[in-house]
């Protein structure tokens, strides 16, 4: 009986538009943000990824050239050696990306955060590679403002 209340009062509640929207007229204003392309466009990002990309390339040239030539005899130290080369320049390069995700995820809450404010949406429904989302047909896209806003930063 007391759930039944609850869930009666929580339905007339939303229903009746006290449900927190800023539309005013019972709707639930909700915006879309496209995780993929902000990641493609953002200034920050993409200079970071050129940057790793080619010091990526740098050092699998640089270990190219360590590599031993077909015939040549190589002492197990030698190859412990390039290995542990290898694990720890992946390690570092690892850990750049993931601090440079951390930063981009920061810098994407807060300015959809913004947008979010200044076109009085009550929910945005983000989209990611990263994890499977909902999506939400006749959401406002605000992709391109938190764009706009990333380019200014």
């Amino acid at each position: 009986m007391r759930k039944t209340l609850l869930l009666l009062l929580a339905g007339t509640w939303l229903a009746s538009g006290c449900g927190g929207s800023s539309g005013g007229d019972g709707k639930v204003r909700v915006g879309v943000l496209d995780t993929t392309r902000i990641l493609e466009e953002m200034p920050k990002y993409k200079d970071l990824r050129d940057s790793l990309t080619r010091e990526q390339i740098d050092f699998q040239r640089k270990m190219q050239d360590k590599m031993p030539q077909p015939g040549e005899n190589v002492s197990e130290e030698q190859v412990k050696e390039i290995q542990k080369e290898v694990a720890k320049k992946r390690s570092e390069f690892q850990t750049r990306v993931n601090q440079m995700l951390q930063t981009a995820i920061k810098d994407i809450k807060d300015l959809t955060t913004q947008v979010a404010e200044e076109k009085h949406l009550d929910l945005v429904v983000v989209s990611t590679p990263f994890s499977p989302s909902v999506h939400y047909n006749g959401g406002q896209d605000v992709t391109i403002d938190v764009l706009l806003k990333l380019k200014r930063i």
